[in-house]
């Protein structure tokens, strides 16, 4: 989408004056917007191989390399899935146009192949992630997604009028799926009170020290062979460190070309994936 629609749909959302008072609210994302600079990060992910999946599922799950094989192929050629991804994205200019196969489907084999009661996860953003869950709880016929965020509207697209975190997420996939918006450390030990999680997935502030309690909290209530799942895992060294005394195998994908650090440093990133002892 060229920012010519993107600053249209702008004006249509906010009319003349509202424009104005979003331009002074947030200057910086409308002046991205006139040089035309809207690229996303989804942008930078890596795209998945068949040698990727070969290689990186069967360290984590008790799968041949064909059955890994088998479903990944199953979701790259979900072709509603896709439709449904595409056409949302396009309902904004602060997004790409639409996407290539990206790490979340390693989500979607894990939950296919290990066929999980409970996935609990933290950081929703778009909803990217939360789609491959759901499309494979669905696939599975069984299973359900509880996502906590704080849902902070400045990360999302300020070109779609009432927006929450999550937004991406087709409705014939929500049936499954729980959002509960707030402050995860205040969230994640009451969910965990009730539900137990067979994955928990971190994605959300990626402090050492927030990481840490996440990873803390959620495992307390997982039972070995339980998963637990983080994205920007080479942001510092807590989950190494944390699979090394707690985890019986633990593996680890490229997931990006390259990602910028809280502290704004460029990191060769990681996605991981450890199982419970």
């Amino acid at each position: 989408m060229n920012r010519i629609v993107h600053l249209r749909n702008l004006y249509d959302r906010y009319g003349p004056i509202g424009l104005v008072q979003e331009a002074a609210r947030r200057p910086k994302r409308l002046v991205e917007v006139v040089r035309g600079n809207t690229n996303h990060f989804y942008t930078l992910e890596n795209t998945v191989y068949w040698e990727d999946i070969v290689t990186i599922v069967p360290q984590v799950v008790d799968c041949s390399q064909d059955e890994a094989v088998a479903v990944w192929e199953e979701i790259r050629g979900d072709t509603r899935v896709e439709q449904e991804l595409t056409a949302g994205l396009r309902r904004t200019g602060e997004r790409p146009d639409g996407l290539h196969s990206n790490w979340r489907e390693f989500l979607y084999v894990l939950v296919r192949l290990t066929e999980p009661t409970c996935v609990v996860e933290t950081g929703i953003y778009d909803g990217l992630s939360a789609t491959y869950i759901l499309a494979a709880l669905r696939k599975n016929g069984c299973g359900e997604l509880i996502s906590i965020d704080i849902n902070n509207q400045e990360r999302l697209p300020s070109d779609i009028e009432n927006v929450d975190a999550g937004w991406l997420v087709p409705p014939y996939l929500q049936g499954a799926w729980t959002r509960k918006f707030g402050d995860a450390k205040e969230l994640l030990p009451t969910v965990l009170e009730t539900e137990t999680p067979d994955v928990f997935i971190h994605d959300s502030l990626h402090t050492a020290e927030h990481m840490r309690f996440e990873f803390e909290t959620a495992t307390e209530f997982m039972e070995p062979g339980g998963f637990l799942v983080t994205d920007n895992c080479r942001f510092n060294n807590v989950f190494r460190a944390y699979v090394e005394s707690s985890f019986a195998s633990v593996a680890f994908w490229p997931n990006t070309e390259y990602a910028l650090s809280p502290s704004k440093e460029r990191v060769d990133d990681r996605f991981g994936i450890g199982v419970l002892q």
